[in-house]
């Protein structure tokens, strides 16, 4: 998910998710970079 939109849900501006929740944003980008690795993989698609 967007830190945009995780800042639109709880009500606080992508400034402040991004300094209280900095230590989990990594595993966020992670999660999502796997994603779509297996998306490719899945859809034989080179990259």
């Amino acid at each position: 998910m967007k830190v945009e939109t995780i800042a639109d849900l709880i009500g606080d501006t992508v400034e402040q998710v991004q300094k209280t929740y900095a230590h989990i944003l990594p595993r966020f980008r992670d999660d999502e970079t796997a994603k779509l690795h297996n998306y490719y993989e899945n859809n034989d698609i080179k990259y």
